[in-house]
């Protein structure tokens, strides 16, 4: 039985010869950094785009990664999270194409790949609600709730990742987690109204 490499030795041999040892550091994370993007643009060919260039960085800077400095998964979060700032800030000045597809849409696509049963009526309006309320937060907010509840890393983790003091990092997600909080409250409201 073959055993997992950790992620320490996977750096390391990546560090000694990486043509032959990279494929098995993106299959780790590769779900991962799309699923990070996706939640951060609410759109899937970003997030595949985004995900491409990000493991193009990471496979140019991989000999610079110590491992002293920090886990590869926090640098990794470090430079997923800095490229997506930055693709944000270069998006506000583009206008976007309408046809891009809705988070809907890619969850039915992975699903039907996966062979598993589609999604209910009610998760889908869901999945749509959520996305939409993620996109309407500021950049800085949005990547400290995805990190806290799809990375699941602490703040002290995150304040590292984004290079900020620990309390901002917090006032941050209370201040985004109370923004979504008014936006669900009257979007039931309205939902409410309208019967």
């Amino acid at each position: 039985m073959e055993t997992k490499t950790d992620d320490t030795e996977l750096i390391r041999l990546c560090q000694q010869d990486k043509k032959k040892h990279f494929s098995a550091l993106v299959e780790r994370y590769y779900e991962f950094v799309i699923n990070f993007c996706f939640r951060f643009f609410g759109e899937m060919e970003t997030a595949k785009d985004a995900a491409q260039d990000i493991f193009i960085k990471v496979y140019l800077a991989i000999e610079s990664q110590k491992r002293e400095s920090c886990p590869f998964f926090h640098w990794l979060c470090r430079v997923t999270s800095n490229y997506c700032r930055d693709i944000y800030r270069k998006k506000q000045n583009r206008q976007k194409a309408e046809s891009e597809k809705t988070v809907v849409e890619w969850f039915e696509e992975q699903l039907v790949a996966n062979t598993q049963t589609w999604l209910t009526e009610e998760t889908k309006s869901a999945i749509e609600e959520l996305n939409s309320m993620l996109c309407g937060l500021d950049k800085d907010e949005r990547l400290v709730i995805i990190h806290s509840f799809y990375s699941a890393i602490s703040s002290h983790e995150i304040a590292i990742i984004m290079g900020l003091p620990e309390y901002t990092v917090r006032r941050k997600k209370k201040k985004a987690l109370e923004k979504l909080k008014v936006e669900y409250n009257q979007r039931k409201l309205v939902e409410y109204a309208a019967r």
